[in-house]
């Protein structure tokens, strides 16, 4: 029997960085890839901080919050 795909699969914990990210990435339909365009940065390294797999230095926060439109104020806080 296969497995029902979970919107939600993949994504870090509630109320950390990686799933501030991805909840607003899928808020606004915008792709990984995209985002990584607008951020320079690599796709798989972006899915990896959605996921709680890996964490940005402080000081790259702001950028990615700009390619994410999310707040800055409220990434840095949930960073």
């Amino acid at each position: 029997m296969p497995r029902k795909e979970s919107p939600e699969r993949g994504a870090a914990a509630p109320g950390t960085f990686g799933r501030l990210l991805y909840d607003s990435r899928h808020k606004v339909q915008k792709t990984i890839a995209s985002v990584a365009a607008s951020s320079g940065l690599a796709a798989s390294y972006l899915t990896a901080i959605e996921q709680g797999r890996r964490s940005p230095t402080l000081g790259r926060v702001p950028a990615i919050a700009d390619a994410y439109d999310v707040d800055k104020g409220a990434a840095c806080w949930s960073w």
